[in-house]
């Protein structure tokens, strides 16, 4: 889960037409909709298993105590851009914070406070991302304390997740889609399949015990360096991983080289 920062908190309906003093306006939280600068200030969010909401809540009430500039991002200014969350089954917590800028006294007065306040974080981690947009696939992942990935597990399966991958906010919810895919998919055991955006491979691994063949293609080298590391950690011999730009990658050649699908899984990516 990503939560973003911002100087300039959207107020509801009600808080406008109460009579709170709302003087401050940081928040973190979400992006409001059609308005890519305005993010909704959040107190408790239900699609991640705690401590998330203490972890977001405790961050934000230190950043303010201890002055830290939330971002602006019309104006491109600030300290703060983006807070990630991830949590796993295996009881592994990941804590990405996102800065606009390097300022090490700030940055590690925030990261420290986050070890001491939540050692349940096993991997803590930064990036200083002064780019206008908050992706962080071209940038630098510092590993501050812990390790550099948490751990997923799933009918045996293990699965490596870094900073980078691609990963369902809830893994619950993401074990249960997981079934439901295997089950549409209806593998009788001889077929060649197709994942195509496969991120680390959890789909294409999750399936190819029910399959033939499993080739993934994704555009992100990180994941699917990880995909063929779980690959190997989880000891599946039946799955190919592929980088690149699908447009590019996934034609008649490719086609040609691997095979045709009987059973053609589609992750959209919108």
């Amino acid at each position: 889960m990503e939560f973003s920062f911002s100087d300039s908190r959207w107020l509801t309906l009600e808080e406008i037409q109460s009579d709170q003093d709302f003087g401050d306006r940081n928040a973190l939280g979400f992006h409001i909709p059609g308005m890519w600068d305005k993010i909704l200030d959040i107190k408790k969010c239900h699609l991640q298993a705690d401590p998330s909401n203490a972890i977001r809540n405790g961050v934000k009430t230190f950043a303010v105590e201890n002055g830290l500039a939330f971002f602006n991002t019309r104006n491109q200014t600030g300290l703060l851009r983006t807070l990630m969350i991830r949590t796993a089954s295996t009881g592994d917590l990941m804590v990405l914070v996102q800065f606009f800028k390097e300022d090490k006294q700030q940055r590690e007065l925030l990261l420290d406070y986050i070890a001491e306040t939540f050692p349940e974080v096993t991997s803590l981690q930064y990036v200083i991302n002064g780019k206008a947009n908050d992706t962080i696939y071209d940038q630098e992942v510092v590993c501050y304390k812990g390790k550099d990935h948490i751990f997923e597990e799933m009918e045996g399966l293990k699965f490596k997740i870094n900073a980078k991958s691609f990963y369902r906010t809830n893994s619950a919810q993401a074990y249960e889609l997981y079934k439901l895919t295997r089950t549409f998919a209806d593998l009788k055991g001889d077929e060649l399949v197709y994942d195509l955006y496969t991120g680390t491979g959890t789909i294409a691994q999750f399936v190819a015990k029910q399959a033939k063949k499993v080739v993934g293609v994704e555009s992100v080298p990180d994941a699917i360096t990880a995909a063929k590391e779980n690959a190997q950690l989880n000891g599946i011999d039946n799955v190919e991983f592929f980088v690149g730009d699908m447009k590019n990658v996934f034609n008649e050649q490719f086609i040609a080289a691997h095979g045709h699908p009987r059973c053609h899984y589609y992750r959209s990516t919108s």
